[in-house]
């Protein structure tokens, strides 16, 4: 999937920084690529009751534990549910619980992020240098419990749906379309004998779960399992994190990335260490809400916030006067924005007190009563430092009278 990026033209290379912040992040660089391990979690429906249906694997095919029947899952499903926004949304993604969810039609839905593999049974992940040197046709065993790891070579099924794919990791049983030599996917695993008495003779009937039809060997009569029973020998399945290992191009294009207004908006709202290049480019997004998403975030330059507090959009200017790490110089410019909602947004921040006495005053003898009132209401304002500026400005009169309709305990401690 991701070749396709770099082969369009026009799209060129991530710069130098933000590739190198990428890749800090992405274990296992290797030879003009990159490694990495996308958990993926899926369900659909199935096509004949509409029960959940599991699916912990790539495979061709899958029963169903409800109805029993066989559900077809051929190239064109997985195209679908691998789409061009799937892989690359999560490739800026790590996240160790939770990640990425879409839901797609018929019932599909996907979670995938970027994580290493970890242990069924005690979650170790797999560390960086074991994925480094992961090989898909050698044993794979847990760094921790040394217990095995499903593991297998990515087969041409995966290799279409995602260029690159290394191997997979922690699957479930596949079906024998897919040319796995497992059994086929079933609804449960059949479980230990047990001894059922016949409806009609009372014999005893050994069940062990591989037909729901038990035929009495006495009095020849056919004895159907209730359900209680069927799903103590068949559980059904869950959905469980199964793991792609992908070899991917070191040159993947921030271009294509933030061509799309929905990619470049998760991008926004999901990235924690941006690099400059990135910043630059989601500050000037033509979507307002990417802006705006990016008018929050904690790694912005004084230049960028400069140009952000010049947006013609007020929500992106509102969000960056409640950004607690917006520079000082900043806030005194939108002190005197054209925006009532903006100046109120900076009026009511909780850490006022850090605020330069210049923009505070300002805020102070704003023409709006909104702006004012969120001042003076606000617990963090510095009365005690501004005191004398606020009673020797003969401006402030109007402020002055505001104060003396306070109650007078707080007055007293004020002055």
């Amino acid at each position: 999937m991701l070749n396709e990026i770099t082969d369009l033209e026009g799209f060129r290379d991530f710069e130098v920084s933000t590739r190198d912040e990428l890749d800090r992040s992405i274990p296992g660089k290797i030879a003009g690529t990159f490694r990495v391990s996308f958990g993926i979690r899926l369900a659909a429906q199935c096509r004949h009751c509409q029960a959940s249906l599991p699916i912990n694997a790539f495979t061709a095919s899958i029963v169903c534990s409800a109805c029993g029947r066989k559900n077809n899952l051929d190239l064109r499903w997985w195209k679908q549910v691998f789409d061009e926004d799937t892989l690359p949304v999560a490739l800026i993604r790590r996240e160790r619980v939770g990640g990425q969810i879409r839901f797609l039609s018929l019932g599909i839905r996907i979670q995938h992020r970027r994580v290493p593999p970890g242990c069924t049974n005690c979650g170790q992940e797999l560390s960086k240098e074991a994925l480094h040197n992961l090989d898909p046709e050698k044993e794979l065993r847990c760094e921790k419990c040394k217990q095995p790891l499903a593991i297998r070579p990515a087969d041409e099924l995966v290799q279409t749906i995602c260029p690159g794919a290394l191997a997979i990791v922690g699957e479930g049983p596949r079906s024998e379309d897919s040319g796995s030599e497992v059994e086929p996917v079933q609804a449960g695993p059949a479980g230990t004998p047990v001894v059922l008495q016949c409806m009609k003779c009372g014999g005893a009937l050994e069940v062990d779960g591989s037909s729901r039809l038990v035929k009495c060997p006495y009095c020849q009569v056919q004895n159907y399992l209730p359900d209680d029973l069927w799903f103590h020998l068949h559980p059904r399945p869950i959905v469980r994190e199964f793991y792609l290992i992908a070899d991917l191009p070191e040159k993947t294009s921030l271009d294509w990335l933030l061509a799309d207004s929905d990619r470049a908006r998760a991008i926004a709202l999901v990235t924690r260490k941006p690099g400059p290049e990135l910043l630059r480019r989601l500050c000037a997004h033509e979507d307002d809400e990417v802006r705006q998403a990016v008018a929050r975030w904690k790694r912005l330059t004084p230049e960028l916030a400069l140009q952000l507090a010049k947006d013609e959009d007020y929500d992106v200017r509102a969000g960056l006067a409640r950004n607690p790490h917006c520079p000082p110089s900043v806030l005194e410019l939108l002190a005197s924005d054209t925006d009532d909602s903006v100046r109120a947004a900076l009026a009511r921040r909780e850490d006022l007190e850090s605020c330069e006495d210049a923009t505070l005053l300002r805020l102070a003898r704003d023409e709006e009563e909104e702006v004012r009132a969120a001042i003076l209401t606000n617990k963090g304002f510095p009365l005690l430092r501004l005191a004398r500026a606020i009673r020797e400005e003969d401006e402030l009169e109007y402020l002055r009278e505001r104060l003396e309709q306070l109650d007078p305990p707080k007055k007293r401690s004020w002055f």
